[in-house]
């Protein structure tokens, strides 16, 4: 999965029979259905990149020589093994405790390592929104929406404004006073709709 280590994983060499095997799938998709309700992700497994990212869509966070690259994730955001952080931290770090924790404690658990004056990424890891990511990767407070681009400079913010939907602005003008609907769906509208004297009495009041 990508998520944890295991340990004293040696196995003894013996094997569960056929019909053994076959229940204990439909017992561990269950667990899978089960675990995400408490909240738990064990289980999941992290996104690889060939896996998903839709060509030009892979996401870089680039400062001070050092480049990561990740994507979003439906549990937040992932940045990709050989992926690499700023290695000093910014003064201003102090004041956001949060980034400085979540740096510390992936340097502690391995995840990062130093090499050549920077951290890098010994493994995919899942942070819980591009900030998150990209505050680790700057050494202090980041705006993940800006800091994420694509390799032709798009941001993240940028991506996430194009993919809303036209009909999302149509409701916006409608909700205050302004109706005006898509011209694909007036198309399909009898003609008895479109005629004057009906939006006439429409507009008439009672």
């Amino acid at each position: 999965m990508g998520r944890v280590t295991l340990e004293q994983n040696q196995a003894n060499g013996s094997k569960l029979p056929e019909s053994d095997r076959e229940d204990m799938k439909v017992f561990l998709s269950r667990i899978r259905q089960l675990l995400p309700v408490p909240g738990s992700d064990i289980l999941s497994p992290i996104s690889q990149p060939e896996a998903i990212t839709p060509p030009g869509r892979m996401l870089f966070c680039r400062l001070k020589g050092a480049e990561a690259k990740g994507q979003r994730t439906p549990n937040g955001f992932v940045v990709y093994m050989g992926s690499t952080a700023v290695f000093e931290e910014r003064p201003s770090a102090e004041s956001y405790p949060q980034a400085v924790a979540q740096r510390k404690q992936l340097i502690s658990n391995g995840t990062l390592i130093k090499k050549d004056g920077f951290w890098v990424f010994g493994k995919d890891s899942e942070f819980s929104s591009p900030s998150a990511a990209a505050a680790v990767i700057h050494g202090g407070s980041a705006n993940g929406l800006a800091a994420w681009k694509t390799q032709d400079g798009k941001s993240l913010k940028q991506i996430d404004e194009q993919a809303q939907s036209p009909v999302f602005s149509t409701f916006t003008k409608a909700s205050c006073g302004i109706l005006t609907l898509p011209t694909i769906f007036m198309r399909f509208l009898p003609s008895f709709c479109l005629s004057r004297s009906l939006r006439l009495r429409l507009m008439s009041p009672p």
